[in-house]
């Protein structure tokens, strides 16, 4: 009973640590293929030999997840054409942004032009001249002349 109980608890050690041999001073366990194959069948079949060391289970899904997106084989993977499209149409959101922004600052440019030309021409001041007792309201260019 003690025998199985310490083989067991060096199978263990030795699939924790990966040691694949026999342990110095002691006779070496039997092991089941389970115990020393480094990954499930699943894993296998996205492309992991069976003798390469055990890689760590985040790196495996992680390249799982990669092959299911990109979609190993002749089929595409479905993912990944969604994301395609999303990244389509944040570009040409962003392009819309930046083209309407561009317009706006060159209406904005124009009405600034538009309003120093008026202001140039508000310049002529309006004079009040009296003619034959009417009012009429002339700039000075105009009382200029009638003088």
């Amino acid at each position: 009973m003690l025998n199985r109980l310490c083989g067991l608890a060096v199978r263990h050690s030795l699939r924790d640590r990966e040691v694949r041999g026999s342990i110095p001073g002691r006779v070496k366990p039997r092991t089941s293929k389970s115990v020393l194959a480094p990954d499930p069948p699943s894993v296998w079949h996205y492309g992991f030999s069976a003798n390469s060391g055990r890689p760590g289970v985040r790196i495996i899904r992680k390249k799982i997840r990669r092959r299911r997106r990109r979609g190993g084989g002749g089929g595409g993977g479905e993912k990944e054409e969604e994301e395609k499209k999303k990244k389509k149409r944040r570009r040409r959101r962003r392009r819309r942004r930046k083209e309407n922004e561009e317009e706006e600052e060159e209406e904005e440019e124009e009405e600034e032009e538009e309003e120093e030309e008026e202001e140039e021409e508000g310049e002529e001041e309006e004079v009040a001249v009296i003619i034959n007792n009417t009012t009429e309201k002339k700039t000075t260019k105009q009382q200029h002349s009638v003088c």
